[in-house]
């Protein structure tokens, strides 16, 4: 996920989220094309990957909970980052959700082991800035 406004519904978003809108082939179909069929059966997001405040955004739309606190736990870390993890990859069907946090590191969830991994963020030099936005 890469929220940049105006460029994004969160229609939009959500359906390629969820692989509505596209048959087997991954070719854009229209809301009436194919439901119904095999193609259009439910598919598996393979990896969802968002940053902190995007995790935020599709929670939201998704109708979650996954924004409040735990006590002593801003959210973005341990077990509270694990359960909002969850939520959102049941929510969208998706087997991996990785959420990065700028400094502080990632995390990765992956549903179909059900295996949770945190990496804190590593101290690096870049010697250039251009080009790194999605730099993981």
């Amino acid at each position: 996920v890469n929220l940049r406004s105006p460029w994004y519904t969160p229609e939009a978003v959500l359906d390629l989220a969820r692989g509505e809108g596209f048959d087997a082939e991954g070719a854009a179909t229209t809301a009436k094309e194919g439901k119904g069929t095999a193609a259009e059966a439910p598919k598996k997001l393979a990896l969802l990957k968002l940053n902190e405040d995007e995790l935020v955004v599709l929670e939201e739309w998704c109708g979650l909970q996954g924004n409040n606190k735990g006590s002593g736990d801003d959210g973005l870390a341990g077990s509270v980052l694990r359960k909002r993890m969850e939520q959102l990859a049941l929510s969208l069907n998706a087997q991996r959700v990785c959420v990065t946090r700028g400094k502080d590191g990632a995390a990765l969830l992956c549903t179909n082991w059900n295996v949770f991994f945190e990496s804190a963020g590593y101290k690096s030099i870049f010697l250039e800035h251009a080009g790194y936005s999605g730099i993981f």
